[in-house]
């Protein structure tokens, strides 16, 4: 799943897919249209990455913080992303013994992000050491290169599946309810290692 996003620069000309009509007549067409499945976001009717799943292997028990108050813009604003995540199937309604109390972080374009706060989680988690590439490890291919690109995954981390044994440690608490991901949420521990692995 891929966010209709790139940017594609050389000494000729530069261009930003996400800003420009994508009409039949654009040369980008055809591209975007031979990978339409790479741009449906919809999590339940892709198939599923069989060698990367994310596990929350613990050495304690379960905790289950109060569950916090919002503002009711930033109410509204959880709600139809959790909404949005239901109907992608990224979650589902919870009756789990864990629970991580839900916080709204601010993002640069003045919006707020709906997130899990897993510190408890994480405390009790065991540590994942696989290795994080450096830039430095690829850069060096990009000499006398002319045309680059940037393809942003939509929600990444929701694109790599949780085991199923640990789905019910994600679970959030929120005023319409509790959830848990199906898919692997941001705020983990290891998330940042398991991605690589998975892009890998």
């Amino acid at each position: 799943m891929l966010d209709v996003y790139a940017l594609i620069s050389s000494e000729l000309f530069y261009v930003d897919l996400s800003a420009m009509q994508l009409t039949r007549s654009s040369h980008f067409h055809p591209i975007l249209e031979k990978s339409s499945d790479l741009i449906n976001p919809v999590c339940r009717d892709n198939p599923v990455n069989r060698f990367v799943a994310h596990s929350i292997i613990t050495h304690g028990n379960p905790d289950k913080p109060p569950v916090c108050d919002l503002f009711p813009t930033r109410y509204k604003i959880a709600k139809d992303d959790f909404e949005q995540m239901l109907d992608l199937g990224t979650i589902l309604c919870s009756s789990s013994i864990w629970s991580s109390v839900l916080y709204m972080v601010p993002k640069k374009s003045g919006n707020y992000c709906p997130c899990g706060d897993y510190l408890a989680v994480k405390s009790i988690t065991v540590s994942n050491t696989y290795s994080i590439l450096n830039v430095q490890n690829f850069s060096s291919n990009l000499q006398n290169k002319k045309i680059f690109s940037k393809t942003d995954l939509v929600r990444s981390y929701n694109q790599i599946p949780m085991a199923k044994a640990d789905v019910l440690k994600t679970t959030i608490a929120t005023l319409f309810g509790l959830f848990e991901f199906l898919r692997m949420p941001f705020d983990l521990r290891t998330v940042v290692q398991i991605f690589q692995r998975f892009i890998g």
